[in-house]
């Protein structure tokens, strides 16, 4: 008896057929993996927003800085000639 496997589109391993998971675009994925990339993928959106929120919409008053001070994280370096 032969045993079916395809290739999880996530990590490239053979799984069986009949263990597969199918991701959004209906491609074969072992359970795990689809988890993890979730995860993954959750995470990163939370870093991105998080990022953006620190860089938008807040000038230096608002993030607590007085004239004439900068935000060292988010400033340019300077042009070297």
């Amino acid at each position: 008896m032969t045993t079916n496997t395809v290739d999880c589109v996530i990590c490239g391993k053979p799984l069986r057929v009949e263990e597969a998971k199918t991701e959004e675009h209906g491609q074969p994925v072992h359970e795990d993996c689809y988890v993890l990339n979730l995860q993954h993928a959750a995470t990163m959106k939370e870093t991105t927003l998080v990022r953006r929120a620190g860089r938008e919409g807040a000038g230096p008053r608002e993030k607590g800085l007085s004239r004439g001070e900068s935000n060292a994280a988010y400033t340019r370096p300077a042009r070297g000639r």
